[in-house]
Protein backbone atom coordinates (compact mmCIF):
# COMPACT_ATOMS: atom_id res chain seq x y z
CA UNK A 1 0.00 0.00 0.00
CA UNK A 2 2.72 2.81 0.92
CA UNK A 3 4.05 1.79 -2.46
CA UNK A 4 1.12 2.41 -4.24
CA UNK A 5 0.72 5.59 -2.72
CA UNK A 6 4.12 6.74 -3.00
CA UNK A 7 3.56 6.49 -6.35
CA UNK A 8 0.03 8.28 -6.72
CA UNK A 9 2.00 11.08 -5.20
CA UNK A 10 4.53 11.03 -7.43
CA UNK A 11 2.25 11.41 -10.11
CA UNK A 12 0.39 14.39 -8.80
CA UNK A 13 3.69 15.70 -8.62
CA UNK A 14 3.91 14.97 -12.64
CA UNK A 15 0.79 16.20 -12.97
CA UNK A 16 -0.98 12.62 -14.14
CA UNK A 17 -4.30 13.33 -12.42
CA UNK A 18 -6.26 10.62 -13.56
CA UNK A 19 -3.71 7.89 -13.41
CA UNK A 20 -3.01 9.41 -9.59
CA UNK A 21 -7.17 9.32 -9.13
CA UNK A 22 -7.08 6.01 -10.21
CA UNK A 23 -4.71 4.65 -7.56
CA UNK A 24 -6.19 6.87 -4.94
CA UNK A 25 -9.52 4.94 -5.91
CA UNK A 26 -8.05 1.30 -5.37
CA UNK A 27 -6.13 2.51 -2.06
CA UNK A 28 -9.29 3.49 -0.60
CA UNK A 29 -11.47 0.46 -1.64
CA UNK A 30 -8.85 -1.82 -0.30
CA UNK A 31 -8.86 -0.17 2.88
CA UNK A 32 -12.35 -0.13 2.81
CA UNK A 33 -12.63 -3.72 2.76
CA UNK A 34 -9.89 -3.95 5.92
CA UNK A 35 -12.57 -1.84 7.96
CA UNK A 36 -9.90 1.41 7.64
CA UNK A 37 -12.70 3.63 6.82
CA UNK A 38 -10.96 6.54 8.26
CA UNK A 39 -7.97 6.02 5.92
CA UNK A 40 -10.81 4.86 2.70
CA UNK A 41 -12.22 8.23 3.23
CA UNK A 42 -8.60 10.27 2.97
CA UNK A 43 -7.64 8.36 0.40
CA UNK A 44 -11.26 8.53 -1.41
CA UNK A 45 -10.80 12.77 -0.89
CA UNK A 46 -7.24 12.82 -2.51
CA UNK A 47 -8.93 11.00 -5.53
CA UNK A 48 -11.29 13.62 -5.53
CA UNK A 49 -8.62 16.31 -5.30
CA UNK A 50 -6.89 14.53 -8.44
CA UNK A 51 -10.26 14.11 -10.75
CA UNK A 52 -11.17 17.53 -10.06
CA UNK A 53 -7.81 19.15 -10.83
CA UNK A 54 -8.03 16.52 -13.68
CA UNK A 55 -11.27 19.00 -15.07
CA UNK A 56 -13.53 16.19 -14.34
CA UNK A 57 -16.14 17.72 -11.82
CA UNK A 58 -18.76 15.17 -11.27
CA UNK A 59 -16.51 11.98 -10.36
CA UNK A 60 -14.87 14.83 -8.30
CA UNK A 61 -17.64 15.57 -6.15
CA UNK A 62 -18.89 11.62 -6.10
CA UNK A 63 -15.41 11.01 -4.29
CA UNK A 64 -16.33 14.36 -1.96
CA UNK A 65 -19.76 12.73 -1.16
CA UNK A 66 -18.56 9.31 -0.18
CA UNK A 67 -15.20 10.75 1.62
CA UNK A 68 -18.23 12.55 3.87
CA UNK A 69 -19.93 9.51 4.56
CA UNK A 70 -17.23 7.54 5.34
CA UNK A 71 -15.86 9.82 7.57
CA UNK A 72 -19.48 10.03 9.33
CA UNK A 73 -19.54 6.30 8.78
CA UNK A 74 -15.90 6.10 10.79
CA UNK A 75 -17.72 7.81 13.56
CA UNK A 76 -15.79 10.99 12.51
CA UNK A 77 -18.49 13.77 11.83
CA UNK A 78 -16.20 16.47 12.51
CA UNK A 79 -13.93 15.81 9.99
CA UNK A 80 -16.89 16.55 7.62
CA UNK A 81 -17.13 20.13 7.97
CA UNK A 82 -12.95 21.49 7.60
CA UNK A 83 -13.15 19.01 4.55
CA UNK A 84 -16.44 20.66 3.12
CA UNK A 85 -15.42 24.54 3.60
CA UNK A 86 -11.92 23.52 1.50
CA UNK A 87 -13.82 21.89 -0.89
CA UNK A 88 -16.60 24.48 -1.74
CA UNK A 89 -14.25 26.73 -2.02
CA UNK A 90 -12.00 25.31 -4.11
CA UNK A 91 -15.51 24.96 -6.06
CA UNK A 92 -16.60 28.39 -6.60
CA UNK A 93 -13.18 29.15 -6.88
CA UNK A 94 -13.53 27.71 -10.43
CA UNK A 95 -17.27 28.69 -11.15
CA UNK A 96 -18.97 25.62 -9.52
CA UNK A 97 -21.31 27.50 -7.71
CA UNK A 98 -24.54 25.43 -7.88
CA UNK A 99 -22.04 21.96 -7.27
CA UNK A 100 -20.91 23.55 -3.91
CA UNK A 101 -24.47 24.84 -2.56
CA UNK A 102 -25.65 21.12 -3.43
CA UNK A 103 -22.68 19.63 -1.63
CA UNK A 104 -23.14 21.58 1.28
CA UNK A 105 -26.89 20.48 1.58
CA UNK A 106 -25.59 17.09 0.73
CA UNK A 107 -23.44 17.48 3.76
CA UNK A 108 -26.35 18.65 6.09
CA UNK A 109 -28.36 15.47 5.04
CA UNK A 110 -25.85 13.12 5.78
CA UNK A 111 -24.82 14.54 9.38
CA UNK A 112 -28.04 15.12 10.25
CA UNK A 113 -28.90 11.10 9.63
CA UNK A 114 -26.94 10.75 12.49
CA UNK A 115 -28.52 13.17 14.49
CA UNK A 116 -25.63 15.59 13.85
CA UNK A 117 -26.03 19.05 11.38
CA UNK A 118 -22.84 21.25 9.79
CA UNK A 119 -22.49 23.49 12.70
CA UNK A 120 -22.14 20.83 15.60
CA UNK A 121 -19.53 19.67 12.82
CA UNK A 122 -18.34 23.36 12.41
CA UNK A 123 -18.32 23.66 16.11
CA UNK A 124 -15.90 20.73 16.40
CA UNK A 125 -13.48 20.55 13.77
CA UNK A 126 -10.23 20.94 14.28
CA UNK A 127 -8.94 24.88 13.39
CA UNK A 128 -7.38 23.45 10.48
CA UNK A 129 -7.38 21.36 7.91
CA UNK A 130 -4.20 19.12 7.06
CA UNK A 131 -5.63 16.16 5.98
CA UNK A 132 -7.18 17.64 2.88
CA UNK A 133 -5.52 20.09 0.56
CA UNK A 134 -8.28 20.48 -2.30
CA UNK A 135 -6.55 22.83 -4.60
CA UNK A 136 -6.57 23.33 -8.59
CA UNK A 137 -2.92 23.81 -9.06
CA UNK A 138 -1.27 21.17 -7.07
CA UNK A 139 2.28 22.30 -5.33
CA UNK A 140 4.58 19.40 -4.34
CA UNK A 141 4.10 20.40 -0.85
CA UNK A 142 0.35 19.90 -0.77
CA UNK A 143 0.67 16.74 -3.40
CA UNK A 144 2.93 15.10 -0.80
CA UNK A 145 1.32 15.84 2.28
CA UNK A 146 0.68 12.85 4.58
CA UNK A 147 -2.86 11.68 4.64
CA UNK A 148 -3.20 10.76 8.28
Amino acid sequence: MRRALARANHLMVEERFSDAADIFERLSGQARQRGMLGRAANLTLQASRARFVATDVESALDHAREAMRLFIRAGRPERVSPVLARMTAALREQGYESEADRLEQEAEQALGQVGRSLDQARQRAPRFSYFYAFSCSPSPAIVSSPLL
